[in-house]
């Protein structure tokens, strides 16, 4: 699954939190059974620790060799921290009944930079 995510993501020419979150969320809603069953076995946090794996990897694809946090150690931290915010997004939204449309989380996610006084890019 997580190659399909990564060749969505390869489409995209914005790779902007808001734009990602809407990937994201549009991934897991085509897979919507298997995460909801995955989420009703008590096994959704397999699926964490095989995405905080792969988040360098993506990073790397993506970004290439400008490591903007300095060193592997400060990446693979401020990964797992991005990776956290749209884990517990995921979360909520699966016990909400996965209603809210991914363009309704982008806008969250949108929201809560403008809010939090921090830039998009």
């Amino acid at each position: 699954m997580g190659d399909q995510y990564i060749e969505r993501l390869k489409r995209e020419s914005d790779l902007q939190l808001p734009n990602i979150t809407k990937v994201l969320f549009s991934f897991w809603k085509q897979h919507i059974q298997l995460l909801k069953l995955i989420h009703e076995q008590g096994l959704l946090h397999l699926l964490l620790k095989s995405l905080n794996k792969q988040l360098p990897t993506i990073y790397d694809y993506f970004k290439g060799s400008s490591n903007e946090y300095g060193t592997d150690e400060k990446t693979r931290y401020a990964l797992a921290f991005s990776a956290g915010g749209f884990w517990n997004m995921m979360v909520i939204w699966l016990e909400d009944g996965a209603s809210m449309t991914p363009k309704d989380l982008s806008e969250i996610v949108e929201d809560s930079i403008r809010v939090n006084g921090l830039s998009v890019k």
